[in-house]
């Protein structure tokens, strides 16, 4: 599913007895200045000058009182090659103007609910840095816009609408002026809609409600309305997701739709409505979504959701008959969340959204794959599924999804049942994500994410929610719920970070920051044992998700139990661990061993569990269209009973106290889904 002091390394996994131990370098990968003035076949000192002066690729990963550096050996030998082959700056000279600039930007920008903090590097061809662009609303209606998709001619846009009360429905909307009209008359559940390119026909996705297999008609119809044809049935994410969109897109020459079925890329004949799979192999991943066809046909781009919050853009070719050519290519990127790719009309570069989940930019890279993406200058995040049209030479007209979200920490008070919602106060208020409360075990403070920094960062505040500080300067990605050690001296987290994902821990005296378990396998959602000595975590490195443990004086992980689950919690007597199950349910796995015990059928999500030694807390919904529920399992009377229905839509977390006084929860105070357009943005210079 990362959010005062100096900036704090990411150690590697050490004894833990406090000394540091450097992330070995693996593959092109250089992990330090010395690795990296080795490979360039110069000292550490010229390095640095080379990075300060000459444009040196050299990365950062910003933490409390250092800095974690790394480089790539491609990135340095397209460095290295550009170097030998343009003109030459002396070593001691500062760089000549035009030969390397950076542009260097800090704003508050909104996202998701954050404020973006960009860097901009400028490899300039001759020209002076593009101008920022800052976009104007293409919609501001009341309810939510999703997947813009512009006419061929770039002067109307269908997309999808909705809100919380009514499902998805296409419209079109003429740029410039008019109404949005529904081409699918006042019918709902439509979305993903896609134009042929003569502009006089639309393809979108009608959803099945009743089906809980969530399948889909791909249908056919005119651009502003008319008769419609279905193609094929389709199973394809639903709108408003973490799974990428658009769904569906449809080839310049009209004979075929790409479409996200079943976690796959496939191509559907219009002629026939035969269906053909495209990607595969993806079983162990989330799978493959969003696909755009190339302008010439022969190569189609798809993002690749590798777990929660971890995709990447691919490039794969095509035979003339629309069969795979070799294996798609990954598009190199420094980002972890990488989705939405969008090809530009000479079809040498695609465009698309990345950062993190929660926090997204425009980047724009070479779709051969052998440049790293950079950061396109329009000035927004939060950014969600796009689209381009060319206005002439070098100019697009691009639209995108801007999704901001502001969510805050409220604490329920839990003596009188059922709660009275005036007792009910926000302790964390600010207008960015406040997620994931977390009692200490004094239960004097609580930690949180929240990216009011930019970025995802822990935070801790008194039990109150005054004084609130960051304990973390990760700057590195997307961080999970955190887990206090029984002492209240150290938090461990889970951390998805484009080559720093794994699950870490941090000193709250000295800040120091520690890597527990390395990544690779989904591991996440850390919980200690009451004594300390063992973290307890999920991962897949199994192959199905499991339940594993971790000595915390070091050691190797050891298996709990040989069934699926993830997301454990320690019971309070030490004498067994809840768990999510299949279906989204929560059950109770006596330690060390017996029969494990279902508490919930289903709970909102893994972060919305707690337990004391009185029972389990959960957020349930006990019905379509019903409000979140916190309910409690009573261990004695093996019963369970309702609380607190939430007043707002519930975000990220829930934290009891010890004794069952209170509960800290996180709910949405609003979100916002809306168009953004940015008219005659160039892009010949990238």
């Amino acid at each position: 599913m990362a959010e005062p002091g100096d900036p704090q390394p990411l150690a590697a996994p050490s004894n833990h007895t406090g000394s540091r131990i450097a992330q070995p370098a693996t593959g092109g990968r250089l992990n330090s200045w010395k690795e990296i003035a080795q490979y360039i076949g110069r000292d550490v000192r010229t390095a640095h000058r080379w990075e300060q002066n000459n444009g040196l690729p050299v990365h950062r990963l910003m933490h409390d009182k250092n800095a974690t550096v790394f480089a790539l050996t491609t990135e340095i030998d397209d460095w290295l090659a550009k170097r030998s082959s343009g003109p030459q700056v002396a070593e001691e000279s500062k760089p000549e103007p035009r030969t390397v600039r950076h542009l260097w930007i800090l704003g508050a920008v909104l996202s998701a609910g954050a404020a973006a903090v960009a860097v901009w590097q400028w490899e300039p061809k001759g020209q002076f840095p593009p101008q920022l662009r800052t976009p104007t609303p293409l919609t501001a209606e009341a309810g939510w816009e999703w997947e813009p998709q512009l006419s061929p001619d770039g002067r109307s846009v269908a997309y999808t609408r909705g809100d919380r009360t009514l499902g998805p429905q296409v419209v079109v909307q003429l740029i410039g002026g008019g109404q949005a009209v529904p081409i699918a008359g006042p019918e709902r559940n439509t979305h993903s809609p896609t134009w042929s390119s003569d502009g006089n026909s639309i393809a979108l996705l009608r959803q099945h409600p009743e089906r809980p297999d969530g399948a889909s008609d791909l249908i056919v119809m005119p651009a502003f309305g008319g008769a419609e044809r279905k193609i094929a049935q389709l199973v394809a994410p639903i709108p408003f997701s973490f799974r990428p969109g658009p769904s569906i897109d449809w080839s310049l020459d009209g004979r075929f739709l790409a479409v996200s079925d079943q976690h796959r890329i496939k191509i559907v004949s219009m002629a026939s409505g035969e269906i053909r799979t495209l990607t595969a192999g993806v079983e162990k991943m989330f799978g493959d979504y969003s696909p755009r066809f190339s302008p010439d046909g022969r190569r189609i781009a798809f993002t690749r959701v590798a777990a929660y919050g971890i995709s990447d853009v691919f490039v794969l070719d095509l035979t003339s008959d629309m069969r795979p050519s070799g294996s798609p290519r990954r598009i190199p990127s420094g980002a972890i969340w990488n989705a939405a790719p969008v090809w530009t009309p000479d079809g040498r570069r695609l465009i698309f959204i990345s950062g993190t989940l929660r926090t997204t930019r425009l980047s724009i890279a070479d779709s051969n794959g052998k440049t790293p993406a950079r950061l396109l200058p329009v000035l927004d995040s939060g950014i969600g599924p796009l689209d381009v049209a060319s206005m002439g030479r070098n100019q697009l007209r691009l639209v995108y999804t801007r999704f901001q979200q502001d969510s805050d920490i409220w604490k329920i008070p839990l003596n009188e049942v059922p709660v009275r919602p005036v007792e009910v106060v926000k302790v964390v208020d600010s207008s960015y994500l406040d997620i994931y409360p977390r009692f200490s075990p004094d239960e004097t403070k609580f930690a949180f994410v929240s990216n009011r920094s930019g970025n995802e960062e822990v935070w801790i505040a008194n039990s109150d929610g005054t004084r609130p500080f960051q304990l973390t300067k990760l700057q590195a990605g997307t961080i999970g719920r955190p887990a206090w050690s029984p002492d209240g001296r150290r938090i461990a987290f889970e951390l998805h970070a484009a080559g720093a994902s794994g699950i870490y821990q941090i000193g709250i005296a000295d800040g120091r920051v520690q890597q527990f378990v390395p990544g690779g396998a989904s591991e996440g959602h850390p919980d200690f044992s009451l004594d300390g000595k063992w973290l307890y975590f999920s991962s897949k490195r199994s192959g199905a998700e499991r339940i594993w443990k971790i000595p915390t004086s070091g050691g190797e992980p050891v298996l709990v139990f040989d069934q699926e689950a993830r997301a454990p919690l320690l019971l309070p007597a030490q004498d067994g661990v809840l768990y999510v199950g299949q279906g989204a349910g929560i059950w109770l796995q006596p330690l060390p061993g017996g029969q494990p015990l279902k508490i919930f059928d289903e709970v909102y999500s893994a972060e919305h569990v707690d337990v004391t030694q009185a029972g389990v807390y959960g957020l349930v919904r006990w019905g379509k269209g019903s409000r979140e529920t916190l309910a409690f399992y009573s261990f004695a009377r093996r019963q369970v009973q309702d609380i607190y229905s939430y007043a707002k839509p519930a975000t990220g977390g829930l934290s009891v106290s010890r004794d069952g006084r209170y509960a800290l929860a996180s709910m949405r105070d609003h979100v916002t889904i809306d168009l953004m357009m940015v008219d005659s943005l160039e892009i010949g210079s990238f």
